[in-house]
């Protein structure tokens, strides 16, 4: 399984991804626009996507991904909220 990670603050994400990396091939992206390349370029089976980034936001990044893939997979709105306790909540799955 490859997991896109997509988190602003480098030692959140490099914590994540230390995480996800036991049994998962990860590649990490700081920024909206380094999702949308990563995504155009690579398949992922999964992407963890912070809503609050740099140059794009999450939600216009999901808004360009679905306009490309009309089949994404998202959790409903009230899913949405932090779930503390779970170590990764995914935000949609490619």
């Amino acid at each position: 399984m490859r997991i896109l990670l997509v988190e602003d603050e480098k030692g959140l994400s490099g914590y994540i991804a230390k995480g996800l990396k036991n049994g998962y091939a990860v590649d990490a992206v700081y920024d909206g626009e380094e999702v949308l390349f990563e995504y155009e370029v690579n398949e992922y089976d999964l992407i963890v996507l912070d809503l609050n980034l740099p140059k794009k936001d999450g939600l216009e990044v999901l808004r360009r991904i679905r306009e490309k893939n009309a089949d994404i997979k998202t959790p409903k709105k009230q899913d949405r909220k932090a779930h503390f306790f779970d170590p990764v909540f995914p935000l949609f799955w490619a």
